[in-house]
């Protein structure tokens, strides 16, 4: 059977305690970028998606402009007057 010195049983002790406390600090220090960071972590997914499945995104493209019956860049440039309403609104 092993032996285990009073001093290092000791010290791992103290160790462990330290480690906790620094896992924890880390925690809160982190918690406001969790959502940031979902947010990159989805977006970074979505990228992939695309890039290995375009014929996915051609033929999601291509039943919109079925559904809609009309050109996407129409709804491309109300999305954008939108935004800029938004945006405009938000400093008013």
């Amino acid at each position: 059977m092993k032996t285990v010195r009073p001093s290092l049983a000791a010290r791992r002790a103290r160790l462990l305690e330290q480690i906790a406390a620094e896992r924890l600090a880390m925690a809160s220090r982190l918690r406001d970028w969790q959502q940031p960071l979902a947010m990159v972590d989805l977006g970074c997914s979505v990228a992939r998606f695309v890039r290995h499945h375009p014929l996915a995104m051609a033929g999601g493209y291509g039943v919109l402009r079925l559904v809609l019956r009309r050109p996407l860049s129409r709804i491309a440039l109300w999305w954008r007057r939108g935004r800029l309403l938004r945006s405009a609104l938000r400093i008013i």
